[in-house]
């Protein structure tokens, strides 16, 4: 199963590449929906793009600020044209912002992370 790491508070677009048996999974005329039940994100809409067959959510800070969480169930529902429904599973790990800081004590450097640059999952 595919996990997806991110900081508390990061604002990047989750972008998944949908496949079924390593074949793009075709998206056109469907709509999407993302559930992490632990973060209470339930049934939220997310954005297709059937032509490069994705499906992107954009998550606010609150989503994830102060809700550190590993290896929590979460997915994404596709409702297709023809009123099929097929759910993608994966687990998300939200890590605290200070998290390099944490792990590396004897690092005089400061991390920065990036909150706004988007990332491709395929699930």
């Amino acid at each position: 199963m595919i996990e997806i790491v991110v900081f508390e508070g990061d604002t990047a677009d989750w972008t998944f590449s949908l496949k079924r048996g390593g074949t793009a999974v075709d998206l056109a005329g469907a709509t999407a929906a993302l559930s992490v039940p632990f973060l209470n994100i339930s049934a939220s809409a997310m954005t297709v793009d059937g032509s490069a067959d994705t499906a992107s959510y954009s998550p606010s800070a609150a989503d994830t600020d102060g809700n550190q969480c590993y290896h929590v169930p979460a997915f994404v529902v596709i409702t297709f044209v023809t009123e099929d429904i097929e759910t993608f599973p994966f687990v998300l790990t939200v890590q605290p912002r200070n998290f390099w800081e944490r792990v590396s004590p004897t690092t005089s450097t400061s991390t920065s992370t990036s909150s706004s640059t988007s990332t491709t999952t395929t699930l």
